[in-house]
């Protein structure tokens, strides 16, 4: 593991602290939604179903059902979209 003194000075910047102390779950769903934006509907299948597996592995906790309905359901509703465009005909535009 590297030193913090060796590191690029970009990696001690806030946001980037601040990304490296979020729950796996969040960069999960992070790279979910960058999967989504890129139209990489395999990746984004993937990562979704490690998401609800996490997610259903603890719904028993008292913030199980809160991320469900939080982030899971839109997390679905946003894969179903990105199906949807991936499935259109991309229009060329005026000829």
């Amino acid at each position: 593991m590297a030193d913090l003194l060796t590191l690029p000075v970009s990696r001690h910047s806030p946001e980037a602290l601040a990304v490296a102390n979020r729950r796996l779950s969040d960069k999960i769903l992070a790279a979910f939604y960058q999967a989504c934006e890129q139209h990489d509907t395999e990746v984004a299948q993937e990562l979704l179903a490690v998401l609800e597996y996490a997610w259903h592995r603890d719904r028993e906790a008292p913030w199980g059902a809160r991320r469900v309905v939080n982030y899971l359901l839109p997390a679905r509703e946003r894969y179903r979209q990105t199906l949807f465009a991936a499935r259109r005909p991309i229009d060329p535009g005026p000829a």
